[in-house]
Protein backbone atom coordinates (compact mmCIF):
# COMPACT_ATOMS: atom_id res chain seq x y z
CA UNK A 1 0.00 0.00 0.00
CA UNK A 2 1.41 3.42 -0.97
CA UNK A 3 1.47 6.44 1.36
CA UNK A 4 -1.23 7.98 -0.81
CA UNK A 5 -3.46 4.92 -0.37
CA UNK A 6 -2.94 4.89 3.39
CA UNK A 7 -3.88 8.56 3.76
CA UNK A 8 -6.78 8.52 1.29
CA UNK A 9 -9.35 6.90 3.67
CA UNK A 10 -8.57 9.51 6.31
CA UNK A 11 -8.93 12.33 3.79
CA UNK A 12 -12.27 10.93 2.66
CA UNK A 13 -13.38 10.54 6.28
CA UNK A 14 -12.47 14.20 6.82
CA UNK A 15 -14.66 15.19 3.85
CA UNK A 16 -17.57 13.11 5.18
CA UNK A 17 -17.30 14.68 8.62
CA UNK A 18 -17.03 18.14 7.03
CA UNK A 19 -20.36 17.53 5.26
CA UNK A 20 -21.91 16.39 8.55
CA UNK A 21 -20.61 19.48 10.36
CA UNK A 22 -21.86 21.79 7.59
CA UNK A 23 -25.41 20.43 7.73
CA UNK A 24 -25.59 20.36 11.52
CA UNK A 25 -24.21 23.90 11.88
CA UNK A 26 -26.81 25.11 9.37
CA UNK A 27 -29.65 23.69 11.50
CA UNK A 28 -28.27 24.43 14.98
CA UNK A 29 -31.19 26.73 15.77
CA UNK A 30 -33.90 24.13 15.07
CA UNK A 31 -36.59 24.60 17.79
CA UNK A 32 -36.68 21.90 20.42
CA UNK A 33 -39.32 19.19 20.47
CA UNK A 34 -40.73 17.63 23.65
CA UNK A 35 -38.02 15.08 24.40
CA UNK A 36 -35.31 17.67 23.85
CA UNK A 37 -37.25 20.13 26.01
CA UNK A 38 -37.43 17.54 28.79
CA UNK A 39 -33.69 16.79 28.69
CA UNK A 40 -32.85 20.50 28.51
CA UNK A 41 -35.12 21.46 31.42
CA UNK A 42 -33.87 18.64 33.64
CA UNK A 43 -30.33 19.57 32.61
CA UNK A 44 -31.04 23.12 33.81
CA UNK A 45 -32.25 21.74 37.12
CA UNK A 46 -29.05 19.69 37.49
CA UNK A 47 -26.98 22.83 36.97
CA UNK A 48 -29.01 24.48 39.75
CA UNK A 49 -28.22 21.61 42.12
CA UNK A 50 -31.60 19.87 41.90
CA UNK A 51 -31.25 16.05 42.18
CA UNK A 52 -32.85 13.74 39.59
CA UNK A 53 -36.60 13.07 39.94
CA UNK A 54 -37.04 15.88 42.48
CA UNK A 55 -38.80 18.53 40.38
CA UNK A 56 -39.31 16.81 37.03
CA UNK A 57 -40.86 13.36 36.72
CA UNK A 58 -39.97 11.11 33.80
CA UNK A 59 -39.59 7.39 33.22
CA UNK A 60 -36.33 8.05 31.39
CA UNK A 61 -33.02 7.54 33.14
CA UNK A 62 -31.12 10.83 33.61
CA UNK A 63 -28.06 10.14 31.46
CA UNK A 64 -29.10 12.18 28.41
CA UNK A 65 -30.17 15.10 30.63
CA UNK A 66 -26.72 14.97 32.23
CA UNK A 67 -25.11 15.16 28.81
CA UNK A 68 -27.29 18.19 28.02
CA UNK A 69 -26.23 19.73 31.33
CA UNK A 70 -22.57 19.18 30.42
CA UNK A 71 -22.96 20.95 27.08
CA UNK A 72 -24.89 23.81 28.70
CA UNK A 73 -22.27 24.14 31.43
CA UNK A 74 -19.53 24.44 28.82
CA UNK A 75 -21.23 26.60 26.20
CA UNK A 76 -24.46 28.15 27.58
CA UNK A 77 -28.16 27.39 27.82
CA UNK A 78 -29.44 27.85 24.28
CA UNK A 79 -31.03 25.75 21.53
CA UNK A 80 -27.88 26.04 19.42
CA UNK A 81 -25.71 24.70 22.23
CA UNK A 82 -27.88 21.60 22.56
CA UNK A 83 -27.57 20.91 18.85
CA UNK A 84 -23.85 21.69 19.00
CA UNK A 85 -23.69 18.87 21.52
CA UNK A 86 -25.52 16.63 19.06
CA UNK A 87 -23.01 17.62 16.37
CA UNK A 88 -20.10 16.57 18.60
CA UNK A 89 -21.79 13.29 19.50
CA UNK A 90 -22.59 12.59 15.85
CA UNK A 91 -19.02 13.32 14.72
CA UNK A 92 -17.62 11.04 17.43
CA UNK A 93 -20.02 8.22 16.48
CA UNK A 94 -19.06 8.56 12.81
CA UNK A 95 -15.38 8.29 13.72
CA UNK A 96 -16.08 5.21 15.87
CA UNK A 97 -18.05 3.56 13.04
CA UNK A 98 -15.02 4.13 10.81
CA UNK A 99 -12.59 2.61 13.32
CA UNK A 100 -14.75 -0.45 14.03
CA UNK A 101 -15.45 -1.18 10.35
CA UNK A 102 -11.78 -0.70 9.53
CA UNK A 103 -10.86 -3.12 12.32
CA UNK A 104 -13.37 -5.79 11.27
CA UNK A 105 -13.22 -5.31 7.47
CA UNK A 106 -10.99 -2.76 5.72
CA UNK A 107 -10.51 0.98 5.18
CA UNK A 108 -12.63 1.18 1.99
CA UNK A 109 -15.57 -0.50 3.72
CA UNK A 110 -15.06 1.81 6.68
CA UNK A 111 -15.56 4.85 4.44
CA UNK A 112 -18.79 3.36 3.05
CA UNK A 113 -20.10 2.56 6.53
CA UNK A 114 -19.20 6.03 7.82
CA UNK A 115 -20.83 7.90 4.95
CA UNK A 116 -23.94 5.72 5.22
CA UNK A 117 -24.11 6.47 8.93
CA UNK A 118 -23.79 10.22 8.39
CA UNK A 119 -26.63 10.32 5.86
CA UNK A 120 -28.89 8.04 7.89
CA UNK A 121 -28.24 9.71 11.25
CA UNK A 122 -28.99 13.08 9.64
CA UNK A 123 -32.14 11.79 7.96
CA UNK A 124 -35.22 13.92 8.67
CA UNK A 125 -37.32 10.76 8.41
CA UNK A 126 -35.56 9.49 11.54
CA UNK A 127 -35.88 12.97 13.08
CA UNK A 128 -32.10 13.11 12.90
CA UNK A 129 -32.07 16.88 13.42
CA UNK A 130 -33.18 16.44 17.05
CA UNK A 131 -30.86 15.50 19.93
CA UNK A 132 -32.70 12.36 20.97
CA UNK A 133 -31.34 9.95 23.58
CA UNK A 134 -30.74 7.31 20.91
CA UNK A 135 -27.78 9.31 19.55
CA UNK A 136 -26.17 9.20 22.98
CA UNK A 137 -26.85 5.48 23.40
CA UNK A 138 -25.02 4.86 20.13
CA UNK A 139 -22.01 6.95 21.15
CA UNK A 140 -21.37 5.12 24.42
CA UNK A 141 -22.18 1.70 22.93
CA UNK A 142 -19.68 2.15 20.09
CA UNK A 143 -17.06 3.55 22.44
CA UNK A 144 -17.62 0.67 24.86
CA UNK A 145 -17.22 -1.82 22.01
CA UNK A 146 -13.97 -0.28 20.78
CA UNK A 147 -12.47 -0.15 24.28
CA UNK A 148 -13.53 -3.77 24.87
CA UNK A 149 -11.80 -4.89 21.67
CA UNK A 150 -8.62 -3.11 22.77
CA UNK A 151 -8.94 -4.67 26.23
CA UNK A 152 -9.19 -8.13 24.69
CA UNK A 153 -5.95 -7.52 22.83
CA UNK A 154 -4.12 -6.55 26.02
CA UNK A 155 -6.06 -8.88 28.37
CA UNK A 156 -6.19 -6.08 30.96
CA UNK A 157 -9.09 -6.32 33.42
CA UNK A 158 -8.98 -2.56 34.09
CA UNK A 159 -9.78 -1.80 30.45
CA UNK A 160 -12.57 -4.35 30.46
CA UNK A 161 -13.92 -2.64 33.57
CA UNK A 162 -13.77 0.75 31.83
CA UNK A 163 -15.58 -0.73 28.83
CA UNK A 164 -18.32 -1.86 31.21
CA UNK A 165 -18.62 1.70 32.53
CA UNK A 166 -19.17 2.95 28.97
CA UNK A 167 -21.86 0.33 28.35
CA UNK A 168 -23.41 1.41 31.67
CA UNK A 169 -23.46 4.99 30.42
CA UNK A 170 -25.28 3.80 27.27
CA UNK A 171 -27.95 2.25 29.52
CA UNK A 172 -28.12 5.47 31.52
CA UNK A 173 -28.92 7.38 28.32
CA UNK A 174 -31.97 5.18 27.63
CA UNK A 175 -33.17 1.80 28.91
CA UNK A 176 -32.59 -0.12 25.62
CA UNK A 177 -28.88 0.57 26.04
CA UNK A 178 -28.77 -2.57 28.18
CA UNK A 179 -28.84 -4.67 25.01
CA UNK A 180 -25.49 -3.25 23.92
CA UNK A 181 -24.05 -4.33 27.27
CA UNK A 182 -25.40 -7.81 26.49
CA UNK A 183 -23.60 -7.57 23.14
CA UNK A 184 -20.43 -6.68 25.04
CA UNK A 185 -20.78 -9.79 27.19
CA UNK A 186 -21.31 -11.94 24.09
CA UNK A 187 -18.33 -10.32 22.34
CA UNK A 188 -16.20 -11.00 25.40
CA UNK A 189 -17.34 -14.64 25.46
CA UNK A 190 -16.68 -15.49 21.82
CA UNK A 191 -13.24 -13.87 21.89
CA UNK A 192 -12.15 -15.68 25.03
CA UNK A 193 -13.52 -19.02 23.86
CA UNK A 194 -11.77 -18.61 20.50
CA UNK A 195 -8.50 -18.16 22.32
CA UNK A 196 -9.27 -21.18 24.55
CA UNK A 197 -9.39 -19.32 27.84
CA UNK A 198 -10.54 -21.32 30.85
CA UNK A 199 -14.06 -20.96 32.21
CA UNK A 200 -12.53 -19.30 35.27
CA UNK A 201 -10.97 -16.57 33.12
CA UNK A 202 -14.20 -16.07 31.18
CA UNK A 203 -16.15 -15.66 34.44
CA UNK A 204 -13.49 -13.33 35.84
CA UNK A 205 -13.51 -11.01 32.82
CA UNK A 206 -17.34 -11.09 32.70
CA UNK A 207 -17.40 -9.93 36.32
CA UNK A 208 -15.05 -7.07 35.42
CA UNK A 209 -17.35 -6.01 32.58
CA UNK A 210 -20.52 -6.34 34.66
CA UNK A 211 -18.96 -4.47 37.57
CA UNK A 212 -18.11 -1.57 35.30
CA UNK A 213 -21.62 -1.59 33.85
CA UNK A 214 -23.14 -1.23 37.32
CA UNK A 215 -21.01 1.77 38.31
CA UNK A 216 -23.06 4.49 36.47
CA UNK A 217 -26.35 2.95 37.62
CA UNK A 218 -25.17 2.71 41.23
CA UNK A 219 -24.00 6.33 41.04
CA UNK A 220 -27.47 7.51 40.00
CA UNK A 221 -29.15 5.55 42.78
CA UNK A 222 -26.66 7.01 45.26
CA UNK A 223 -27.29 10.52 43.95
CA UNK A 224 -31.05 10.01 44.27
CA UNK A 225 -30.63 8.58 47.77
CA UNK A 226 -28.55 11.54 48.92
CA UNK A 227 -31.04 13.92 47.31
CA UNK A 228 -34.04 12.21 48.92
CA UNK A 229 -35.57 11.18 45.59
CA UNK A 230 -34.87 7.44 45.58
CA UNK A 231 -38.58 6.63 45.93
CA UNK A 232 -39.40 8.81 42.91
CA UNK A 233 -36.62 7.22 40.86
CA UNK A 234 -37.89 3.73 41.62
CA UNK A 235 -41.47 4.60 40.73
CA UNK A 236 -40.75 6.46 37.49
CA UNK A 237 -37.72 4.64 36.07
CA UNK A 238 -38.78 1.14 37.17
CA UNK A 239 -42.47 0.69 38.11
CA UNK A 240 -44.04 3.09 35.64
CA UNK A 241 -41.44 2.33 32.94
CA UNK A 242 -42.30 -1.38 33.18
CA UNK A 243 -46.00 -0.61 32.70
CA UNK A 244 -45.26 1.71 29.78
CA UNK A 245 -43.09 -0.97 28.20
CA UNK A 246 -45.94 -3.50 28.22
CA UNK A 247 -48.83 -1.26 27.20
CA UNK A 248 -48.72 -2.14 23.47
CA UNK A 249 -49.87 -5.60 22.35
CA UNK A 250 -47.75 -7.69 20.00
CA UNK A 251 -50.21 -7.27 17.12
CA UNK A 252 -50.30 -3.49 17.62
CA UNK A 253 -46.51 -3.39 17.71
CA UNK A 254 -46.28 -5.45 14.54
CA UNK A 255 -48.58 -3.01 12.77
CA UNK A 256 -46.47 -0.06 13.92
CA UNK A 257 -43.29 -1.77 12.72
CA UNK A 258 -44.87 -2.57 9.36
CA UNK A 259 -45.92 1.05 8.85
CA UNK A 260 -42.44 2.31 9.69
CA UNK A 261 -40.75 -0.18 7.36
CA UNK A 262 -43.09 0.80 4.54
CA UNK A 263 -42.24 4.45 5.18
CA UNK A 264 -38.51 3.78 5.10
CA UNK A 265 -38.87 1.73 1.93
CA UNK A 266 -40.55 4.75 0.38
CA UNK A 267 -38.23 7.53 1.58
CA UNK A 268 -34.92 5.64 1.96
CA UNK A 269 -35.17 3.02 -0.80
CA UNK A 270 -31.50 2.79 -1.76
CA UNK A 271 -30.36 2.36 1.82
CA UNK A 272 -33.02 -0.27 2.47
CA UNK A 273 -31.86 -2.20 -0.61
CA UNK A 274 -28.20 -1.90 0.45
CA UNK A 275 -28.96 -3.18 3.95
CA UNK A 276 -31.14 -6.07 2.76
CA UNK A 277 -28.54 -7.14 0.20
CA UNK A 278 -25.62 -6.51 2.54
CA UNK A 279 -26.76 -8.96 5.24
CA UNK A 280 -26.71 -12.15 3.11
CA UNK A 281 -23.56 -10.98 1.29
CA UNK A 282 -21.71 -10.71 4.59
CA UNK A 283 -22.53 -14.29 5.51
CA UNK A 284 -21.98 -15.70 2.03
CA UNK A 285 -18.78 -13.81 1.27
CA UNK A 286 -15.16 -14.35 2.20
CA UNK A 287 -15.11 -12.74 5.63
CA UNK A 288 -13.53 -14.24 8.74
CA UNK A 289 -15.98 -16.37 10.72
CA UNK A 290 -15.23 -14.39 13.87
CA UNK A 291 -16.13 -11.13 12.09
CA UNK A 292 -19.31 -12.67 10.74
CA UNK A 293 -20.32 -13.77 14.23
CA UNK A 294 -19.59 -10.32 15.66
CA UNK A 295 -21.63 -8.58 12.97
CA UNK A 296 -24.49 -11.03 13.49
CA UNK A 297 -24.48 -10.46 17.24
CA UNK A 298 -24.26 -6.69 16.88
CA UNK A 299 -27.18 -6.70 14.43
CA UNK A 300 -29.22 -8.98 16.69
CA UNK A 301 -28.74 -6.94 19.86
CA UNK A 302 -29.30 -3.68 17.95
CA UNK A 303 -32.65 -5.04 16.76
CA UNK A 304 -33.53 -6.17 20.29
CA UNK A 305 -32.81 -2.62 21.50
CA UNK A 306 -35.52 -1.45 19.11
CA UNK A 307 -38.17 -3.77 20.57
CA UNK A 308 -38.94 -2.61 24.17
CA UNK A 309 -42.46 -1.24 24.32
CA UNK A 310 -43.09 -2.07 20.63
CA UNK A 311 -43.65 1.63 19.89
CA UNK A 312 -41.24 1.79 16.93
CA UNK A 313 -41.11 5.57 16.77
CA UNK A 314 -39.03 7.24 14.08
CA UNK A 315 -36.01 8.14 16.19
CA UNK A 316 -35.91 4.71 17.88
CA UNK A 317 -34.50 3.34 14.61
CA UNK A 318 -31.34 5.37 15.18
CA UNK A 319 -30.36 2.53 17.54
CA UNK A 320 -29.95 0.11 14.62
CA UNK A 321 -28.08 2.48 12.30
CA UNK A 322 -24.54 1.37 13.26
CA UNK A 323 -25.45 -2.28 12.60
CA UNK A 324 -27.15 -1.37 9.30
CA UNK A 325 -24.13 0.64 8.18
CA UNK A 326 -21.77 -2.18 9.12
CA UNK A 327 -23.80 -4.52 6.90
CA UNK A 328 -23.71 -1.97 4.08
CA UNK A 329 -19.93 -1.78 4.47
CA UNK A 330 -19.70 -5.56 4.72
CA UNK A 331 -21.75 -6.06 1.56
CA UNK A 332 -19.53 -3.57 -0.26
CA UNK A 333 -16.45 -5.42 0.99
CA UNK A 334 -17.67 -8.74 -0.38
CA UNK A 335 -18.74 -7.34 -3.78
CA UNK A 336 -15.54 -5.34 -4.21
CA UNK A 337 -13.39 -8.34 -3.33
CA UNK A 338 -15.28 -10.56 -5.78
CA UNK A 339 -15.28 -8.13 -8.72
CA UNK A 340 -11.67 -7.09 -8.23
CA UNK A 341 -10.34 -10.66 -8.06
CA UNK A 342 -12.66 -12.12 -10.71
CA UNK A 343 -12.79 -9.32 -13.29
CA UNK A 344 -10.32 -6.68 -12.17
CA UNK A 345 -13.17 -4.17 -11.64
CA UNK A 346 -11.68 -2.34 -8.68
CA UNK A 347 -13.71 0.88 -8.77
CA UNK A 348 -17.16 -0.31 -9.92
CA UNK A 349 -18.53 -0.93 -6.38
CA UNK A 350 -17.22 2.45 -5.20
CA UNK A 351 -18.86 4.19 -8.16
CA UNK A 352 -22.18 2.48 -7.41
CA UNK A 353 -22.02 3.57 -3.76
CA UNK A 354 -21.12 7.15 -4.70
CA UNK A 355 -24.17 7.25 -6.98
CA UNK A 356 -26.37 5.92 -4.17
CA UNK A 357 -25.07 8.53 -1.72
CA UNK A 358 -25.40 11.27 -4.33
CA UNK A 359 -29.00 10.28 -5.04
CA UNK A 360 -29.81 10.55 -1.32
CA UNK A 361 -28.21 13.99 -1.05
CA UNK A 362 -30.04 15.20 -4.16
CA UNK A 363 -33.40 13.88 -2.94
CA UNK A 364 -32.96 15.63 0.42
CA UNK A 365 -31.22 18.72 -0.96
CA UNK A 366 -33.79 21.13 0.50
CA UNK A 367 -33.27 19.69 3.97
CA UNK A 368 -29.49 19.67 3.69
CA UNK A 369 -29.02 23.08 2.10
CA UNK A 370 -32.02 25.43 2.11
CA UNK A 371 -34.86 24.67 4.57
CA UNK A 372 -34.83 26.98 7.58
CA UNK A 373 -34.75 25.43 11.07
CA UNK A 374 -38.38 26.49 11.67
CA UNK A 375 -39.49 24.99 8.35
CA UNK A 376 -37.73 21.72 9.16
CA UNK A 377 -39.71 21.37 12.38
CA UNK A 378 -42.99 22.29 10.69
CA UNK A 379 -42.31 19.91 7.78
CA UNK A 380 -41.44 16.83 9.79
CA UNK A 381 -43.43 17.27 13.01
CA UNK A 382 -46.72 18.25 11.41
CA UNK A 383 -49.30 19.35 13.98
CA UNK A 384 -46.77 19.42 16.82
CA UNK A 385 -46.45 23.19 17.08
CA UNK A 386 -42.95 23.42 18.52
CA UNK A 387 -42.02 26.65 16.74
CA UNK A 388 -44.85 28.41 18.57
CA UNK A 389 -43.30 27.53 21.93
CA UNK A 390 -40.73 30.28 21.35
CA UNK A 391 -43.02 33.36 21.32
CA UNK A 392 -45.07 31.87 24.18
CA UNK A 393 -41.91 31.44 26.24
CA UNK A 394 -40.69 34.93 25.34
CA UNK A 395 -43.96 36.41 26.64
CA UNK A 396 -43.79 34.41 29.87
CA UNK A 397 -40.13 35.31 30.45
CA UNK A 398 -40.89 39.01 29.97
CA UNK A 399 -43.86 38.95 32.34
CA UNK A 400 -42.41 36.90 35.20
CA UNK A 401 -39.41 37.22 37.48
CA UNK A 402 -36.69 34.53 37.48
CA UNK A 403 -37.79 33.12 40.85
CA UNK A 404 -41.43 32.70 39.78
CA UNK A 405 -42.81 29.30 38.84
CA UNK A 406 -45.25 28.70 36.01
CA UNK A 407 -47.79 25.99 35.27
CA UNK A 408 -48.00 24.25 31.91
CA UNK A 409 -51.10 22.12 31.45
CA UNK A 410 -49.91 19.99 28.58
CA UNK A 411 -46.84 17.99 27.63
CA UNK A 412 -44.51 20.81 26.62
CA UNK A 413 -41.42 20.82 28.88
CA UNK A 414 -39.48 22.95 26.40
CA UNK A 415 -41.42 25.95 27.78
CA UNK A 416 -39.58 25.66 31.10
CA UNK A 417 -36.21 25.52 29.37
CA UNK A 418 -36.91 28.52 27.15
CA UNK A 419 -38.27 30.68 29.96
CA UNK A 420 -35.72 29.45 32.50
CA UNK A 421 -38.61 29.23 34.94
CA UNK A 422 -39.33 26.18 37.06
CA UNK A 423 -42.55 24.22 36.91
CA UNK A 424 -44.99 24.33 39.83
CA UNK A 425 -45.19 20.54 39.56
CA UNK A 426 -42.90 17.62 38.84
CA UNK A 427 -45.44 16.48 36.24
CA UNK A 428 -44.03 17.92 33.03
CA UNK A 429 -45.96 15.45 30.84
CA UNK A 430 -49.68 14.79 30.73
CA UNK A 431 -49.47 11.59 28.69
CA UNK A 432 -49.31 9.28 31.70
CA UNK A 433 -52.48 10.85 33.08
CA UNK A 434 -54.35 9.93 29.90
CA UNK A 435 -53.24 6.29 29.76
CA UNK A 436 -55.55 3.54 31.03
CA UNK A 437 -53.13 2.67 33.81
CA UNK A 438 -53.54 2.38 37.61
CA UNK A 439 -51.49 5.50 38.40
CA UNK A 440 -53.40 7.92 36.12
CA UNK A 441 -55.90 9.27 38.66
CA UNK A 442 -53.22 9.72 41.31
CA UNK A 443 -51.04 11.62 38.83
CA UNK A 444 -53.91 13.97 38.00
CA UNK A 445 -54.75 14.58 41.65
CA UNK A 446 -51.13 15.32 42.56
CA UNK A 447 -50.69 17.69 39.61
CA UNK A 448 -53.93 19.55 40.44
CA UNK A 449 -52.86 19.85 44.09
CA UNK A 450 -49.47 21.23 43.03
CA UNK A 451 -51.05 23.92 40.84
CA UNK A 452 -53.64 24.94 43.43
CA UNK A 453 -51.03 25.10 46.17
CA UNK A 454 -48.57 27.17 44.11
CA UNK A 455 -51.21 29.54 42.64
CA UNK A 456 -48.85 30.65 39.85
CA UNK A 457 -49.29 34.08 38.30
CA UNK A 458 -49.18 32.51 34.83
CA UNK A 459 -50.63 29.26 33.57
CA UNK A 460 -50.53 27.91 30.01
CA UNK A 461 -53.10 25.45 28.70
CA UNK A 462 -52.12 23.50 25.57
CA UNK A 463 -55.38 22.48 23.93
CA UNK A 464 -53.50 20.39 21.38
CA UNK A 465 -54.32 16.74 20.73
CA UNK A 466 -50.64 15.90 20.36
CA UNK A 467 -49.93 17.35 23.81
CA UNK A 468 -52.27 14.89 25.57
CA UNK A 469 -52.75 11.66 23.64
CA UNK A 470 -56.17 11.10 25.24
CA UNK A 471 -58.65 8.56 23.91
CA UNK A 472 -61.96 6.95 24.87
CA UNK A 473 -60.36 5.15 27.82
CA UNK A 474 -58.78 8.28 29.33
CA UNK A 475 -59.79 9.81 32.64
CA UNK A 476 -60.83 13.35 31.65
CA UNK A 477 -61.13 14.82 35.12
CA UNK A 478 -58.21 17.17 34.60
CA UNK A 479 -59.98 18.89 31.69
CA UNK A 480 -63.06 19.57 33.81
CA UNK A 481 -60.87 20.89 36.62
CA UNK A 482 -58.88 23.12 34.23
CA UNK A 483 -62.03 24.68 32.80
CA UNK A 484 -63.47 25.43 36.25
CA UNK A 485 -60.21 26.52 37.84
CA UNK A 486 -59.08 28.90 35.10
CA UNK A 487 -62.54 30.48 34.72
CA UNK A 488 -62.62 31.16 38.47
CA UNK A 489 -59.11 32.43 39.14
CA UNK A 490 -57.58 33.41 35.78
CA UNK A 491 -58.22 35.39 32.62
CA UNK A 492 -56.65 34.94 29.15
CA UNK A 493 -53.81 37.26 28.18
CA UNK A 494 -52.73 35.35 25.10
CA UNK A 495 -54.30 32.96 22.58
CA UNK A 496 -52.59 31.06 19.78
CA UNK A 497 -55.23 29.69 17.45
CA UNK A 498 -54.15 27.08 14.88
CA UNK A 499 -56.84 27.62 12.25
CA UNK A 500 -54.65 25.77 9.72
CA UNK A 501 -50.95 25.43 8.92
CA UNK A 502 -50.99 28.72 7.04
CA UNK A 503 -53.23 30.64 9.42
CA UNK A 504 -51.87 30.71 12.97
CA UNK A 505 -53.36 33.60 14.92
CA UNK A 506 -51.71 35.30 17.89
CA UNK A 507 -53.99 37.38 20.09
CA UNK A 508 -52.49 39.23 23.06
CA UNK A 509 -53.62 41.41 25.94
CA UNK A 510 -57.19 42.51 26.45
CA UNK A 511 -58.24 41.20 23.02
CA UNK A 512 -57.46 37.68 24.20
CA UNK A 513 -60.26 37.88 26.78
CA UNK A 514 -62.83 38.52 24.06
CA UNK A 515 -61.45 36.09 21.50
CA UNK A 516 -63.14 32.73 20.91
CA UNK A 517 -60.79 30.20 19.26
CA UNK A 518 -61.88 29.02 15.84
CA UNK A 519 -59.97 25.75 16.06
CA UNK A 520 -60.08 23.07 18.74
CA UNK A 521 -56.27 23.15 18.46
CA UNK A 522 -55.23 26.21 20.43
CA UNK A 523 -53.07 27.43 23.30
CA UNK A 524 -54.23 29.84 25.98
CA UNK A 525 -51.95 31.80 28.29
CA UNK A 526 -53.70 32.74 31.52
CA UNK A 527 -52.85 35.34 34.14
CA UNK A 528 -54.17 35.10 37.68
CA UNK A 529 -56.97 37.61 38.15
CA UNK A 530 -56.29 40.48 40.53
CA UNK A 531 -52.61 39.55 40.95
CA UNK A 532 -49.80 41.76 39.70
CA UNK A 533 -46.64 39.96 38.74
CA UNK A 534 -43.16 40.95 39.80
CA UNK A 535 -42.85 43.30 36.82
CA UNK A 536 -46.08 45.08 37.65
CA UNK A 537 -47.75 44.16 34.34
Amino acid sequence: MTAKDSFLPWILLGCIIAFLVFVRIRILATPLERDEGEYAYIGQLFLQGVPPYAEAFTMKLPGTSMMYALFMLLFGQTISVIHLGLLLVNVASTFLIFLLTKKWLDASSAIISSFSFVLLSLSPYLLGFAAHATHFVILFSLLGTLVLLQALETKKGSRIFFSGILFGCAFLMKHPGIFFFMFGLSLLGIHLMKEHFSKKNIVQFSIWLTGGFLVPLFSIFLLAYLGGTLKNLWFWAVQYALFYGTDISFSQGLMKLSRMLLLFRSVLPLFCIAIVIGIPLVFAGKILDLTKNILLLFGLYSFLALLPGLYFRDHYFILILPACCLFIGGGFHVVQHFLEHSYGWKYIPSLAVVMMMGANIYTNRDYYFTLSPDDIVRSYYGINYFVESLPISKYLAEHTSPEERIAVIGSEPQIFFYTQRRSVSGYIYMYGMMEPQPFARRMQEEFIADVEHARPNYLVFFGLTCSWGDDAASDLRIFVWNRNYTSTYYHPVGVIDFVNRHDIRYIWGHAAQQYIPVSSEHIIIYKRTGIENAHGR
